[in-house]
């Protein structure tokens, strides 16, 4: 398995923690916002996903446009609560994603 593989993978490993996060808002904070936020960036990252089955390098581009606007959210997020669950551990694993994205970028990926 190489980098690209990961990131691949990566991507739909993000799609669910986002949801899951997206619908736990709801669940406890009644944040009907958390839950359409949530289900919208997963399906765009599945998107993502899916669009690499076909073409590898813009599928890589597309979820890795998504997980910088997620990545903008989440600091927002994490500056205006000042406490680290959930934005801060999602803006960890949405930098992470970014980083195993831009690796298979820059080894190669098939076009």
């Amino acid at each position: 398995m190489n980098i690209s593989d990961i990131a691949i993978y990566g991507i739909l490993v993000l799609a669910l923690l986002v949801f899951v996060g997206g619908m736990i808002g709801f669940l406890k904070a009644k944040s009907k916002a958390s839950a359409i936020a949530g289900s919208i960036s997963a399906l765009l990252l599945c998107g993502g996903y899916f669009v690499t089955t076909s073409n590898q390098f813009n599928g890589i581009i597309a979820a890795s446009a998504v997980v910088a606007i997620l990545e903008v959210v989440f600091v927002i997020r994490l500056v205006k609560t000042q406490k680290f669950m959930p934005a801060g551990m999602i803006l960890i694993l949405c930098i992470i994603e970014q980083l195993l994205l831009a690796g298979a970028l820059f080894t190669g990926v098939k076009h």
